[in-house]
């Protein structure tokens, strides 16, 4: 599944791999993007897995290096602070989902990577009264993760998502039905996490589509506290100016 960029591929054991989950808004890929540019990883790789819908584009992080494109699915490394970013630019084809999650999770535990963090969002539709008065909340959802991550998450304020009041709502108990209705691939690979004892925790936010970057800002500086990046300040890649050239005009006429 991993394709190196070079033999010599750095050793990932004990790192932490942040990957997004593409879903409503964008928010988990929009954070990934603040996290590797903030950090300055270092692409190692990509992923190759027939559920990725091909796409190529210009380097995302860099005007000057041209000879480096984005792909699908590109995997970064920082050494530093041992945390492997797998950024995906496009979907994973339903019917091949959970291939994905379990070739994902086969290479991370080959790799003795010793948990995942999978930055999703959610529908906002679909939210409980609780979950309205607190528009900007990140929920978390966890499978054998450490005490010392739980703890964290809980002097972050970070709620646990309680999923029982959202199963009341399916006519009937159905793994094709999602929970999180726009949370991409997050249910399969959760599942494929507790059947393999992986370590993972989900970081959610509510969203509707539109311009996501404020919460996008907020999913990443959560990350940074929880895996003790220290960044600085969070810094956007060059490639968010096209969409900013974008959007001013049709703001401007309000």
């Amino acid at each position: 599944m991993f394709v190196p960029l070079k033999s010599d591929a750095p050793s990932l054991k004990g790192a932490t791999c942040v990957i997004p989950a593409v879903s409503v808004g964008n928010i988990g890929q929009l954070a990934c993007d603040l996290l590797i540019n903030s950090l300055q990883a270092t692409q190692i790789g990509s992923l190759s897995h027939i559920s990725l819908i091909p796409v190529i584009g210009r380097n995302a992080f860099s005007e000057k290096n041209a000879r480096s494109p984005t792909s699908a699915a590109d995997v970064f490394f920082s050494p530093a602070r041992n945390v492997v970013l797998v950024q995906l630019r496009s979907g994973v084809v339903k019917r091949h989902k959970k291939s994905f999650c379990q070739k994902l999770i086969a290479w991370l535990s080959q790799a003795d990577v010793k948990r995942m963090i999978v930055l999703t969002s959610v529908d906002a539709t679909v939210r409980l009264d609780a979950q309205i008065m607190k528009p900007d909340a990140c929920y978390r959802y966890s499978c054998n993760a450490s005490q010392t991550d739980i703890d964290t998450l809980d002097k972050l304020n970070v709620d646990v998502l309680n999923l029982e009041p959202l199963k009341s709502r399916l006519p009937v108990e159905d793994d094709e039905e999602p929970l999180l209705p726009g949370s991409g691939f997050f249910e399969q690979m959760l599942r494929e996490a507790e059947t393999t004892k992986f370590a993972l925790t989900g970081i959610l936010m509510y969203c509707l589509e539109g311009d996501n970057r404020p919460q996008a800002f907020h999913m990443a500086g959560l990350i940074d506290k929880l895996l003790d990046l220290g960044v600085d300040k969070l810094k956007a890649p060059f490639s968010w100016n096209a969409l900013e050239s974008k959007l001013d005009p049709g703001i401007n006429i309000f």
